[in-house]
């Protein structure tokens, strides 16, 4: 098999049937066509790997890999070790990507020497689709600076997203001892950022496209709004958090420093929230003061970029040990 240009890779589950069809279909109608798409049926216990078989059957650049159920991440991953693409990209299941995307994001980093093109894309989460656009006008920032602006924010430099990002596989393995990076299956929170960050480092430029091509649907799980999910949710965030400042701390200090500061402020926004309801669940409350705490005493003076936020620190160092 010869080497295709780009090398897509989708994680399929419980995806409603139309939202898988026109997702595959826009892939397949990409002006780039040397693809190789990668279909990972994780185990979705309804049609979904049958509708992926049935575009395999009439695509031969579809390769569909059928698996347990492991959750996106582990999925994700199989699909990684199965790239022979030059460059890589994600799409998620329920979304399209539009038809200039990858030829535009290539010629933009071949263009500049970049080993990242990031674009815009198309949030549909509060039911009313909101352009999100990366940048005005398209231009280049290191990759130093790209990790600054995803730890330290959710949306800036396109976020800690996998589905907008087009990577240069050989970049990527020359900074990483010839691997691509894995997804840690232990989170799902906040994974998606941990693994952009892990992608970036190593990388010199990223090109910021002012383009929007790709649609994001946000399907809402029936369990989103349970107390037991939000739970898992928060504290699984905290964990992501600890490990993206623990990977960022000794290689990236102004990127450790901007996470830090957004793992302070999400986690003391989440107690402050709390304070009103804390005696109907006590001990989520405690919790959570715990783990703000834990974040204070990785603060250290210099590390918080306002005046506000350095009284809200000294306040949880107060009050959280309380």
């Amino acid at each position: 098999m010869g080497t295709p240009l780009v090398s897509v890779i989708v994680p399929v589950y419980k995806t409603p049937e139309q939202f898988l069809r026109a997702c595959i279909e826009s892939i397949q109608q990409q002006t780039i066509k040397d693809l190789q798409i990668i279909l990972v049926d994780d185990g979705s216990p309804d049609k979904c790997g049958d509708i992926c078989d049935q575009y395999a059957e009439k695509d031969k650049r579809i390769q569909v890999i059928h698996q347990k159920n492991g959750g996106p991440s582990n999925a994700r991953n199989h699909g990684i070790e199965c790239i022979r693409g030059k460059y890589l990209i994600f799409i998620d299941a329920d979304d399209e990507i539009y038809p200039k995307a990858l030829e535009t994001g290539i010629a933009a980093m071949e263009r500049t020497n970049a080993q990242c093109a990031v674009f815009g894309w198309i949030n549909n989460e509060t039911g009313k689709p909101v352009d999100c656009n990366v940048t005005e006008i398209e231009r280049v920032i290191t990759a130093s600076e790209a990790m600054k602006e995803i730890a330290g924010e959710n949306d800036l430099c396109g976020g800690g997203y996998p589905w907008n990002k087009i990577w240069n596989v050989d970049a990527v393995r020359n900074s990483h001892n010839g691997e691509i990076s894995f997804f840690d299956c232990t989170l799902f929170t906040y994974e998606d950022k941990y693994w952009v960050l892990n992608m970036l480092f190593g990388l010199e430029r990223v090109v910021l496209l002012p383009d929007v091509f790709y649609n994001y649907r946000f399907v809402e799980s029936s369990l989103t709004n349970s107390s037991d999910s939000w739970k898992r949710r928060q504290f699984n965030a905290y964990a992501a958090y600890d490990k993206i400042c623990d990977y960022l701390q000794p290689i990236n200090q102004s990127a450790y420093r901007a996470g830090l500061c957004k793992y302070f402020r999400f986690s003391y926004i989440d107690m402050m929230n709390m304070r009103s309801w804390r005696n109907e669940d006590i001990e989520w409350y405690r919790k959570t003061k715990k783990s703000v705490l834990k974040v204070c005493k990785r603060i250290h003076l210099g590390d918080l970029k306002k005046f506000k936020h350095y009284i809200a620190w000294i306040f949880c160092l107060i009050y959280c040990r309380i």
